[in-house]
């Protein structure tokens, strides 16, 4: 089996900044997931997770992304539309991750990651609560990660 990683990134000190990590709490509290797929908080630890992706097959990474949409929007980017993010003003929220996905391009078998991401309402206010347009989404995108899970062939259970 194909050994995939899915890490939730962000501070979730500030609202919304903290999505990707409620979500990967969320799906570790909802389903059962086999060996070869991990959970990882990722927080901000960014370039420090090169030694958690370079061992993995397939990266799902779930993070909150400033893309000029309403709160709440969703988005998947493959690797070069992250790569391209460097471009974008509003890249920093995921600079030190994009970093160690180029770090990752360096070793012989990068893996392949997707960001799945959702547009935030307020990530500059101190708080650990989600604003409810994003505490909205947290389904939307939790059926978002399965489908990619579905397109790897990885069979999962829900808890009871």
């Amino acid at each position: 089996m194909a050994h995939i990683v899915i890490i939730g990134l962000g501070c979730t000190l500030f609202g919304d900044q903290g999505f990707g990590v409620h979500l990967v709490n969320e799906l570790d509290h909802r389903f059962v997931f086999p060996d070869g797929v991990r959970l990882i908080d990722g927080g901000t630890i960014g370039v420090h997770l090169v030694g958690t992706l370079a061992g993995a097959d397939h990266v799902i990474a779930v993070d909150i992304l400033r893309r000029g949409g309403a709160p709440g929007a969703v988005y998947r980017l493959d690797e070069p539309q992250i790569i391209d993010r460097l471009k974008s003003p509003d890249h920093i929220l995921q600079e030190a991750f994009i970093e160690a996905l180029i770090h990752c391009r360096l070793l012989d078998r990068p893996p392949h990651v997707v960001l799945l991401g959702v547009e935030p309402d307020d990530d500059r206010t101190f708080g650990s609560h989600l604003t409810p347009s994003l505490a909205d989404k947290l389904d939307k995108m939790i059926a978002m990660v399965l489908n990619e899970l579905d397109g790897l062939g990885v069979e999962y259970e829900r808890r009871a």
